[in-house]
């Protein structure tokens, strides 16, 4: 069914300029005829079928957004997620809901939301994006509003929990902050591009919901920011005196001030950046212009959020507590 269809040597022919070979890849090797590398299933364009099908579904249809379906079913989606994650957790005692079809929901939720902005007002979507992405984070916040009772061991994974790391700090927030700005800088643009709705979902499908969200620590954005642990460490009043658990020797302190700047670097890099850099990923995605470019682009920017990742996490034993070891 797949098949290598020659052609005439394409050597130097400029794809961007005929829309109808757009869809191929040309390989040219010197001296040797080009193989035009067309996917074909029984006669059909899989790529140009699949385009046309992700057209058909998601283009918007009506003059005003206020009656685009995808605005209104994305609503119900995205906040139909996040009032039963609260209702389950109310009538379970406070245990959290974990499910990552729920997840999906919310995420494809959020997107339709986004893209039916998007296709109405263009560039300035994104501020919708960044103000939804703020409300996801206080829903969040709420969500997890437990504290986490630290005991004697304290497990740092990235350089905001480092006690070691000190000025370092400052200024891996102010590089992360910096080229933050930098990708919001670059998305509000007026160029006029041809849009390709099935990148769009293809980002939905292939770095949300497979290489981003509910991956834990694997995820490509880095984890996400413990927020009840930290709740915990905001509400100390008095001086987090540590040292290392396994070897090495001294002891590394932070203040209650030190703490809650800390606790705040961390979670706006490791929550709303991280966030947003998660959901304007398929409206990116969607200016891309080949297949390969939205390959290329799909995990482009995740690395900002895992600057600040250490490794493997280093442990820590509060001063004068002792643990037994194995």
């Amino acid at each position: 069914p797949f098949y290598f269809k020659l052609v005439y040597p394409c050597l130097g022919q400029d794809f961007r300029t005929k829309p109808e070979a757009s869809h191929s890849s040309c390989m040219v090797i010197p001296g040797i005829l080009s193989f035009d590398m067309t996917y074909d299933i029984f006669g059909f364009d899989v790529f140009d079928l699949y385009c046309k099908l992700c057209s058909h579904l998601f283009e918007r249809r009506t003059r005003s957004f206020l009656w685009d379906w995808k605005l209104w079913v994305g609503f119900l989606m995205w906040a139909g997620a996040w009032l039963w994650w609260f209702y389950y957790k109310h009538t379970h005692h406070g245990r959290a809901y974990n499910s990552y079809l729920s997840k999906m929901i919310m995420v494809f939720g959020f997107d339709l939301m986004a893209l039916s902005m998007f296709q109405d007002i263009g560039c300035h979507a994104f501020c919708f994006v960044i103000f939804l992405c703020v409300v996801n984070s206080a829903l969040a916040v709420a969500l997890w509003h437990n504290i986490a009772h630290n005991g004697a061991v304290y497990q740092a994974t990235n350089v905001y929990e480092d006690p070691k790391a000190g000025f370092q700090v400052a200024v891996v927030f102010l590089g992360q902050t910096t080229l933050f700005v930098f990708v919001l800088a670059s998305v509000f643009n007026e160029e006029e591009v041809r849009f390709n709705l099935g990148f769009w979902f293809a980002g939905y499908v292939g770095v949300q919901m497979s290489a981003i969200f509910d991956r834990g620590t694997s995820s490509q954005l880095g984890p996400p920011w413990n927020i009840q642990k930290w709740r915990g460490l905001w509400n100390r009043d008095s001086t987090y005196v540590l040292r290392l658990m396994a070897g090495g020797t001294g002891e590394f302190s932070m203040t209650p001030l030190q703490l809650k700047a800390r606790c705040v670097s961390g979670f706006l890099v490791n929550t709303i950046y991280r966030d947003i850099l998660a959901f304007i990923t398929p409206l990116l995605l969607l200016q891309a212009a080949s297949p390969m470019a939205c390959v290329g682009g799909a995990l482009e920017i995740v690395y900002i959020t895992k600057m600040d990742d250490i490794g493997d996490p280093v442990e820590y034993v509060e001063k004068g507590k002792y643990v037994e070891k194995a």
